[in-house]
């Protein structure tokens, strides 16, 4: 089964998503991906942040873990503070 981690970020009251367009279907997205083997859920979404948006994050909290269906896997949610110097 896929883990994944993800980041929930908000700046200026509104929350931070990636917009994507896969196979045709426009989709939004909380911004992280995959989780490597032997990185924890927290290593992956500051690794994910980098190289999505550029972002260097640390102390990410982990919120929710979900798995809404075996095809999505297991998201292990963030709570991020903003890159941008807000909380």
């Amino acid at each position: 089964m896929r883990h994944a981690a993800r980041a929930i970020i908000i700046r200026n009251n509104a929350l931070l998503v990636i917009h994507r367009n896969k196979f045709g279907k426009e989709y939004y997205t909380l911004p992280g991906g995959g989780i490597e083997a032997g990185e924890s859920p927290s290593d992956a979404v500051i690794r994910e942040l980098q190289e999505e948006a550029g972002f260097t994050i640390s102390s990410p909290r982990l919120v929710f873990v979900e798995s809404p269906s075996a095809k999505y896997g297991i998201q292990h949610v963030f709570l991020c503070k903003d890159p941008g110097g807000e909380a």
